[in-house]
């Protein structure tokens, strides 16, 4: 079962949040093909998906084109892999879920940030 409470500040944010939740455990969650392609491409259970979804951290919001829906990343600190949702209301779609690749990401505290341009 998923947490309520949302530790976020931003109010748009709680709330695509809270939706993405609700979503993995109704079982309404829609996978793209492509999100499909990797998940098992890179071993990643679509239980352990909506396990993210549920309990993971939240990490960051990605504003696409113009056009697109607006998407999230959570991330699952306990296998470290994180999964990209857009809110396509009503719908939640997974876009695709990746394993950390740690020449890109640093962990900072229970989040993980991805690592400047102008880092070595």
């Amino acid at each position: 079962m998923c947490p309520n409470t949302i530790p976020l500040g931003n109010p748009d944010i709680q709330k695509g949040m809270l939706f993405i939740k609700r979503a993995a455990q109704s079982g309404s969650l829609i996978y793209t093909d492509h999100a499909q392609e990797r998940m098992a491409e890179r071993m990643i259970e679509t239980a352990k998906v909506e396990n993210c979804l549920c309990n993971g951290v939240f990490i960051e919001h990605q504003m696409p084109r113009v056009g697109q829906n607006p998407r999230l990343v959570i991330y699952d600190r306990t296998d470290d892999f994180y999964v990209v949702v857009a809110l396509n209301l009503p719908e939640c779609v997974v876009l695709t879920a990746a394993n950390v690749d740690w020449n890109e990401w640093e962990r900072d505290g229970e989040k993980i940030t991805r690592k400047s341009r102008n880092s070595p």
